[in-house]
């Protein structure tokens, strides 16, 4: 008599048939892992390259990106401000306010924040104040108001001037 309960029945076994046939199907998930990640990889290169391709198609206006038309309207306007305002000197950009016609702005308060960093990136290396008493102020899209004694406007158009506030010439 055996002790302790009967041994039971082995289960099925991997018969050398299945598992060559189970390395296959392994080896072959592989390969198709790798097919498809290379395709995506080359998919992805080319997408890119086609981004890079129409990045470099993108116009310039007086040497700025030109992505919005009211800022290629103003592109001849930044290259005029750059001739006339020093590179190391700040410049504080004044604009119309959002929804109040006729009212002034400047430092980001109330303005089209788009086209305030839009006029920045174009004025680049000048640094922004918030000043109001800056030596240099551009008028952006608003006509100045009365200036104070001594200040210079250069105009290139009503609405878009650069202005010099200790009268220079």
């Amino acid at each position: 008599m055996a002790d302790g309960p009967p041994a039971a029945a082995p289960g099925p076994r991997w018969l050398p048939d299945r598992r060559k046939a189970l390395d296959a199907l392994c080896v072959a998930l592989i390969a198709a892992a790798l097919v498809a990640a290379v395709a995506g990889l080359r998919t992805e290169q080319a997408a890119a390259a086609r981004q890079v391709a129409k990045v470099k198609a993108t116009p310039l206006d007086h040497g700025v990106l030109v992505v919005n038309r009211r800022w290629a309207e103003w592109a001849g306007f930044a290259e005029f401000a750059r001739r006339h305002i020093p590179p190391d000197e700040p410049v504080l950009v004044v604009q119309q306010a959002s929804g109040v016609r006729g009212a002034q702005r400047f430092c980001r308060r109330d303005v089209n924040i788009f086209d305030h960093f839009w006029m920045l990136y174009s004025l680049a290396p000048r640094p922004d104040t918030c000043d109001p008493a800056a030596r240099w102020t551009v008028y952006l899209g608003v006509a100045p108001g009365p200036l104070p004694e001594g200040a210079h406007p250069y105009a290139y158009r009503p609405d878009l001037v650069v202005v010099r506030r200790d009268g220079g010439p």
